[in-house]
């Protein structure tokens, strides 16, 4: 997308920073008036797209049916593995060779890798989201074998969890041109995050109250909220304006 400064909203007003949404990477792929439409064809990555669908598809087949369908080590899950290695080492080489593609319109910008604060970035989103989605999965299931709630009542005891990580996503959002020190809100959240993880783990269990249940389920909120968009507005700060689209 060229330079896009607006994209770092540590340097910019409130307002311009929303401009990061990537709603504007989609309107911007589906309307370039300068190049024509077999140019844009021409310059996506198919091999890379291809094995990176592959690779989640294949993913999501073995921790779908391994365990339920078929035994972890049974033929098909041991074959599926051996596929999915297979995919990733062709992904890996594709993107390392440019295959069918150039160093500026591959998938996957292994450079990357490279720097610390892009990869610790990343260590810290998937931790994050792990910390959110994992008890949106297992907090109604929970609620239905102890408490014995129906599939409505086991998705209101989600609510504390939602609205509360909701607000301090958006607090963040709004608060983080103005406190930029990005480092503090990872700390932060951090601490809640961990907080709410050893009470989940060690005080939880057949005869847990509600109350309880909710109390933990804010403290985790807040630190899952807090950081939970956080990476996607340093990232652009850490690499040449030219690399932005690319993070």
């Amino acid at each position: 997308m060229g330079r896009c400064p607006q994209f770092n909203y540590f340097s910019v007003s409130l307002a311009d920073s929303l401009k990061a949404f990537y709603l504007n990477v989609v309107l911007f792929g589906l309307f370039r008036p300068n190049e024509s439409f077999a140019f844009k064809i021409r310059s996506i990555d198919w091999i890379g797209v291809i094995l990176n669908a592959a690779i989640y598809t294949v993913f999501v087949v073995i921790f779908t049916f391994a365990g339920s369908e078929w035994a972890w080590d049974s033929g098909q899950v041991i074959a599926l593995w051996i596929v999915l290695a297979v995919i990733l080492a062709a992904f890996a080489a594709s993107q390392y060779f440019t295959v069918f593609t150039t160093r500026d319109n591959r998938l996957f910008p292994g450079e990357f890798l490279r720097s610390r604060t892009m990869v610790l970035l990343y260590v810290c989103q998937a931790a994050v989201s792990a910390a959110l989605f994992i008890p949106i999965y297992y907090i109604p299931l929970y609620s239905q074998f102890v408490f014995g709630n129906r599939s409505i009542q086991a998705g209101v005891r989600l609510l504390p969890l939602v609205i509360i990580g909701v607000a301090a996503n958006m607090f963040q959002g709004v608060m983080a041109p103005r406190l930029p020190c990005y480092l503090s809100w990872f700390l932060i959240s951090g601490i809640f995050t961990l907080t709410a993880g050893a009470l989940f783990y060690a005080a939880v269990d057949t005869n847990t109250s509600s109350s309880r249940l909710y109390g933990f389920s804010v403290i985790l909120a807040i630190g899952a909220g807090l950081t939970q968009q956080a990476a996607y507005g340093v990232a652009p700060s850490k690499v040449p304006p030219s690399r932005i689209p690319e993070h």
